[in-house]
Order: C-alpha cells, then structure tokens, then sequence
C-alpha cells in the first residue's frame, strides 16, 4: 500500500492509498493533532531554554553579590577567612 497526497478544504494531506474518505478525514485529524502536539513541544523547549537562561543570571548575579559583600566585610576587618 503506497503513500498518496490528497487535498481536502484546500490542502493537502499524506493518505494511504485506497483510503476512504471517513479514513482520510481520521487521517486529517491525526495530522493536525500531531502539528499541534509538536508546536506545543516547542513552545515548552522554548519556555525551558528561556528558564535556564534566567535561572544562570539570577545565580551569576547572586553570587557576584555575596562574593562583593563578603569581600567588603573583609576589607573592613568583619570577616576574617580561615583555612
């Protein structure tokens, strides 16, 4: 059984061949479905990419600032470091 594009409402959609038009119209469902379902997947990548990002500035920026406090400390003779 081969593969044949069809266009149904103006598009056009991967069909097996012989399929019947109730077929072909679960087929579209599937199809847009999965197109949905992976444009969801992104967005989440996006989202986890995007929190990643924040989560390391936030870090980065938390410990400049206790590195910068702690280092005053020092400087005025309140933290005295031990090995």
């Amino acid at each position: 059984m081969g593969i044949d594009m069809v266009l149904v409402d103006e598009k056009m959609w991967l069909v097996k061949s012989g399929e019947t038009a109730v077929e072909n119209k679960e087929t579209k469902k599937r199809q847009k479905r999965w197109r949905r379902n992976s444009a969801a997947r992104r967005e989440k990548m996006g989202m986890t990419e995007e929190l990643i990002v924040t989560a390391s500035i936030l870090l980065t920026q938390t410990q400049n600032f206790v590195s910068s406090i702690c280092h005053s400390l020092y400087y005025e003779g309140f933290l005295i470091l031990s090995n």
